[in-house]
């Protein structure tokens, strides 16, 4: 599909501010880490999650304008203004990105994702944080509601700390937040759209540094509409819990532990044909840690409660280790990832078993931003190598099996829909190929390119399926 000529001028005007941003600087990022709990970044360095950002540190005399307006002085101690924002070019080319399940079935588009970001903080235990955003799709014929969206709040809130003693505090959030949670699998950022997952309401976080961490939460989700400033939150809808965090890296353990429960209200879903209030309950323990070369994460998670007239039976089993080896050529680290999500074994029972995550990470699957699965009766297995020729590039290459966890569920796409494939006896969904590649030119500036193809399995094709592909290629530019 042909861009329009003010599409091409907005995109080409962007690219040349991207690239612009090599000169500045010259210090490679650390690896972008997800930081759910809230606790400070490296100093001085954008994140993925951009709240968690330190930038308390008055620049160098012989910094540059983007470290300096980071950290602008307002008098007094620990008070200071940090202005931010970010610029993401995305360029997607894929056939198949419905499997086959409608006629015109290929996409070649470009997101843009805008934001300027506003930091005020007021000593050492006040802060207003605020981000506004612009999200456009050129390319697409159908809007997409999570890409397109004109200027608006991304997030509003203040946070306010309490010292409860000399170590031990408690942080309260109100406003509008990204919420992502624990290994950020099962609540997750949705990073890979150009609209995060968002919420309204309010955050208390108690914090003993380095040993322990509990969050409550009561909040709605975001409903991205296409005016500008018009989000609102979601009718029907609530996402309300408690997480916790225990660390034993004090005791010179690599081991830390996670405990939650969550509870997801949405009214008047569709699931299998029938529409009903989904009332859901997940309770989940989570064990992970890194020592000697070796890192391992496992989690576990049952749902309860009850949807229209059936109660909820369900559970999700998320491993995955890896090893690196420091002292050979490219740094290799071997991993493999394997995941399983319920089904329902039966539509007779009155009993739900498919598992429902509250905000799923589209990219735990494929390794890329290929996003055809949604993590219910599900399971994959996921073999991959990351190589890192130097210290500002990586490769990732893996390849991924897919089943349905039963044959008597079908198989959901990446919003919760059933694809029409249930005629298939087949369990077997498919093999996908993955490769990546990121080059951190600096520590504002990365480039990600992606390919991954998925090869149906004959008994998906039978019922209609096609083999997909996606190719991409992104440019972020973070400040």
């Amino acid at each position: 599909m042909r861009l329009r000529h003010h599409a091409i001028s907005r995109i080409a005007i962007g690219l040349v501010c991207t690239l612009a941003a090599p000169a500045i600087g010259a210090a490679p990022p650390s690896p972008p880490e997800l930081v759910p709990g809230g606790r400070l970044g490296p100093p001085g360095v954008p994140q993925l999650v951009r709240w968690v950002e330190d930038w308390s540190a008055p620049p160098a005399k012989d910094a540059s304008i983007l470290e300096r307006i980071r950290h602008i002085p307002l008098g007094g101690e620990n008070t200071y203004l940090s202005i931010g924002g970010e610029a993401r070019y995305y360029y997607q080319n894929s056939a198949h990105t419905a499997l086959g399940t409608r006629a015109d079935d290929g996409d070649f588009l470009v997101l843009e994702r805008i934001r300027l970001i506003g930091d005020l903080h007021v000593g050492p235990d006040f802060r207003l944080y605020t981000e506004l955003g612009e999200d456009r799709e050129y390319g697409e014929e159908f809007p997409t509601p999570s890409n397109r969206d004109g200027v608006d709040v991304r997030q509003a809130f203040i946070d306010g700390r309490v010292r409860l003693d000399q170590v031990g505090s408690l942080t309260l959030r109100l406003g509008r937040f990204e919420l992502p949670l624990g290994s950020g699998k099962l609540v997750s950022l949705r990073d890979g759209r150009n609209v995060r997952f968002y919420y309204n309401g309010a955050r208390a976080t108690y914090t003993l540094p380095g040993v322990l961490r509990i969050d409550g939460f009561d909040a709605k989700p975001l409903s991205v509409l296409p005016g500008p400033f018009d989000d609102e939150s979601q009718a029907g809808q609530s996402f309300k819990g408690i997480h916790t965090t225990v660390s034993l890296e004090a005791l010179k353990l690599p081991l830390s532990f996670d405990a939650y429960v969550y509870r997801m209200d949405r009214d008047a879903v569709r699931m299998a044909g029938v529409v009903g209030d989904d009332r859901r309950n997940t309770y989940g323990v989570r064990l992970y840690g890194k020592t000697s070369g070796l890192d391992y994460d496992l989690e576990f998670a049952r749902q309860s409660g009850r949807f229209a007239d059936s109660s909820i039976r369900a559970w999700a089993g998320l491993i995955e280790g890896g090893y690196t080896l420091q002292n050979i050529p490219l740094t290799p680290r071997v991993f493999v990832r394997a995941n399983a999500f319920s089904g329902d074994d039966s539509a007779s029972d009155r009993t739900l078993g498919t598992f429902i995550p509250p905000a799923p990470k589209a990219t735990l699957l494929t390794g890329s931003d290929a996003s055809w699965f949604n993590l219910s009766n599900l399971v994959d297995l996921f073999p991959s190598v990351t190589l890192r020729p130097n210290s500002k590039t990586v490769l990732n290459l893996g390849v991924e099996f897919f089943w349905r966890q039963t044959v008597n569920d079908g198989l959901y796409g990446i919003v919760g829909n059933l694809l029409p494939f249930q005629q298939s006896n087949s369990r077997f969904i498919g093999t996908a190929y993955n490769v990546e590649g990121v080059w951190n030119l600096n520590k504002y500036l990365t480039f990600r390119a992606f390919w991954t193809y998925l090869a149906m399995s004959d008994g998906l094709r039978a019922a209609g399926g096609k083999n997909a592909n996606f190719i991409a290629f992104m440019a972020v530019l973070r400040f």
